[in-house]
């Protein structure tokens, strides 16, 4: 009867055929490394790494685009002038004298009344009789923008009173005469206004014969 291997035979067998092949392996190897070809050992060749590296043109990033800022300059403000003593000086200078046989020393006089602006579309001096009287006669001198446009009214009347005035009218009251009226206190009375219509003085109203005396 042939007796059984026990357990621990089995793996003590196991062990010496694992050693065996291990034996095997490294003899197998070392003959491959003492093997020659032409007299030299064949070497295992490296394993070579090499870095590529790829260098192409450069993108910029375009910069942000800013927006272009627009400056407005504002006009400057016109300088107004308020001294029209030259302007009225010379415009007195050009309009018929205040009474028909005047002689020479006879002329206009501007006492200071008057609201000259070379910003007002419409602005007055005020003449009267040099040497005269309440019932002499007196005019207007109206201007635009400081320039002389001519008298307010053709021709010369007494009792003239500027009521107000503003950067493009002037109010004036005419007084006259009625029947029986002293010289120096008339009743009679005519209110009118002028304004500057973009081309010319225009009178608002009417005045009558006795401020007239049909002369305008």
């Amino acid at each position: 009867m042939t007796p059984t291997p026990s357990t621990a035979d089995g793996q003590h067998t196991r062990a010496i055929r694992s050693i065996a092949r291990l034996v095997v392996g490294l003899a197998t190897t070392v003959g491959l490394t003492a093997c020659q070809t032409d007299g030299q050992p064949i070497s295992v060749p490296e394993t070579v790494t090499s870095t590529i590296t790829v260098t192409g043109p450069s993108i910029d990033t375009p910069a942000a685009s800013s927006t272009p800022t627009v400056t407005t300059e504002e006009s400057p403000a016109p300088t107004c002038s308020t001294d029209g003593s030259a302007a009225i000086t010379a415009a007195a200078a050009q309009i018929p004298t205040p009474l028909p046989d005047s002689g020479p020393d006879a002329g206009w006089v501007f006492h200071g009344e008057t609201n000259y602006n070379t910003c007002f579309d419409l602005s007055y001096a005020a003449l009267e009789t040099a040497g005269g009287t309440g019932s002499s006669p007196s005019q207007l001198l109206m201007f635009h923008l400081g320039r002389f446009v001519g008298r307010a009214i053709a021709c010369n009347a007494a009792f003239q009173t500027v009521t107000g005035s503003s950067p493009t009218s002037v109010n004036v009251t005419y007084r006259y005469l009625n029947a029986g009226d002293p010289t120096a206190n008339p009743t009679g009375r005519a209110d009118v206004v002028f304004v500057w219509d973009a081309s010319q003085v225009v009178m608002h109203g009417s005045l009558p014969y006795e401020v007239t005396q049909g002369k305008c």
